[in-house]
């Protein structure tokens, strides 16, 4: 998924086919005095609300309303966020970041919860920051001060926060300089582990996909390797190519179509790099898009088997949009094809201890 800098008008974005949903049940005056098309219609059905009926909500939730309507013709992939929403979303393309959630009161932004870099660089829950960067929030609209927070990955911030109320500082102002990283702990941990028949692997558990975890991995061949995508939603898609890209010498791993842009194939670069002699795949229901696209490929080019649930499915590709007033729109913008196409489960494990996993894999490699 990746971010967009487009930013076309929030009417525009409404006036385009609205709103068979908001419509359903509401009565217009007459079929005479109907206007010309859908626009008209919905132009009148929001007066008519906001006019006359008792408790009329305010004509933002109306138009919000009105956009979650259009999307409820579209795949389940594509979601529109208010911007009180886009705090909360998980909309970003990777899992770097400062590690801190926030929400915008008339002092800037309150840390609502800290982690990974920002409790490193000191900052508490409870503080309000006030300047990222050399621009005072108060002087940037709500909607808008989150995205003064973002970075690319290693960058760094300096942030003036007003301390916490209930902190030992309380109402004193501290400078704190915070460097952009991984906001839970790396998303790629590797280590041993023996199995039940004595055999030790490789056990390489991947959380997510984002910008840079391939990077994660060694450059020493394994006699066996497990590969772990459970509960992993996937991330960027180029990266679960690159992962895939180590573990493979030639073919085809990807290929994908976005609509407006020319399909595109993506191959193994040839390069002999090719690690784990032996490679086992673990799923289940919540494994999703890149990491498909990983488990998928693994066992198209690699042979290896795949343990576990069926998988989420995912299919699609997203890019997000932001809008002036602080909302945002993560929108399907195309498809791709896994090495395969389907992904078939060669040892079905339901299982939420670790043991029968473990023994799935000791069956899996064979001897």
């Amino acid at each position: 998924m990746k971010l967009s800098d487009r930013r076309p008008g929030f009417r525009a974005g409404l006036a385009g086919g609205v709103v068979v949903g908001l419509l359903l049940g509401l009565a217009v005056r007459s079929p005479a005095s109907a206007g010309p098309g859908p626009t008209d219609t919905f132009e009148r059905v929001r007066g008519d609300i906001l006019d006359r009926y008792p408790h009329a909500p305010p004509q933002s939730t109306l138009d919000y309303a009105a956009v979650r309507g259009m999307l409820g013709t579209l795949d389940r992939w594509t979601r529109f966020y208010a911007p009180t929403e886009v705090a909360a979303a998980t909309i970003e393309p990777a899992d770097m970041g400062i590690g801190a959630t926030y929400r915008s009161l008339p002092c800037g932004l309150l840390v609502e919860s800290v982690g990974g870099p920002a409790a490193l660089a000191g900052l508490a829950v409870g503080d309000c920051i006030t300047t990222v960067d050399g621009t005072a929030l108060t002087s940037v609209p709500e909607g808008a001060r989150e995205a003064l927070l973002l970075g690319t990955p290693r960058s760094g911030s300096t942030l003036v926060v007003t301390r916490a109320a209930q902190g030992p500082n309380a109402g004193q102002s501290a400078l704190i300089a915070v460097r952009r990283d991984w906001r839970n702990g790396a998303p790629l941990e590797a280590s041993e582990v023996a199995l039940p028949d004595g055999r030790r692997v490789t056990w390489v558990k991947v959380r997510t996909f984002p910008a840079g975890v391939t990077d994660l991995l060694g450059a020493t061949a394994l006699p066996a390797v497990v590969v772990d995508l459970r509960g992993n939603p996937g991330g960027e898609m180029s990266e679960g190519v690159r992962f895939l890209d180590r573990f493979v010498t030639d073919g085809v791993l990807l290929q994908s179509a976005v609509r407006g842009e020319a399909p595109k194939t993506w191959t193994a670069r040839n390069d002999g790099t090719e690690l784990g002699e032996r490679v086992v795949v673990l799923v289940d229901a919540g494994t999703a898009s890149a990491a498909e696209i990983v488990a998928g490929g693994l066992r198209a080019r690699r042979g290896a088997k795949v343990i576990g649930e069926p998988t989420v499915g995912k299919r699609s590709i997203q890019t997000v949009l932001r809008y002036e007033d602080g909302s945002a729109l993560q929108l399907t913008i195309g498809g791709f094809t896994v090495a395969g196409e389907t992904l078939p489960v060669d040892l079905p494990v339901a299982a939420s201890g670790d043991a029968a996993w473990l023994a799935a894999v000791a069956t899996a490699l064979g001897r």
